[in-house]
């Protein structure tokens, strides 16, 4: 069983979801992915603190550009699901996944706290 965060949105149903939140801030900031641009900050992190087979990395780092579109207007059109599976199914090219809670928290404190990355991350085992 993994335990996954959505690291603070809120679950409201008046209030934006992550996926509005996230479509309107590429809008409003007229970036081109920063969603992506933040996964690859954190998986430099992941790099240099050597997770190894500690963690996986979000398949969206490997994608090929409009697979990673695609993937990401996908997400956005999960904003009108009420589906709890059918969010995390479309959430899951962007998770890395933690073997271990000490590790997803160690990650957390630096990429969301620290660093105000905007990042999803899950663990599998407690401890």
């Amino acid at each position: 069983m993994a335990f996954c965060s959505d690291f603070g949105w809120k679950k409201d149903p008046l209030a934006k979801t992550a996926a509005e939140i996230l479509v309107s801030s590429e809008e409003e900031a007229g970036e081109k992915q920063p969603f992506i641009s933040s996964a690859m900050a954190a998986s430099q992190w992941c790099s240099a603190k050597k997770m190894g087979d500690k963690v996986i990395l979000p398949q969206s780092l490997s994608m090929a550009p409009l697979d990673r579109e695609a993937a990401l207007h996908n997400l956005g059109e999960a904003s009108n699901l009420r589906d709890e599976d059918s969010w995390e199914d479309r959430m899951d090219p962007f998770m890395f996944r933690f073997k271990f809670e000490s590790d997803y928290f160690m990650f957390f404190e630096q990429c969301i706290d620290k660093e105000n990355l905007n990042v999803h991350a899950c663990f599998e085992e407690r401890g």
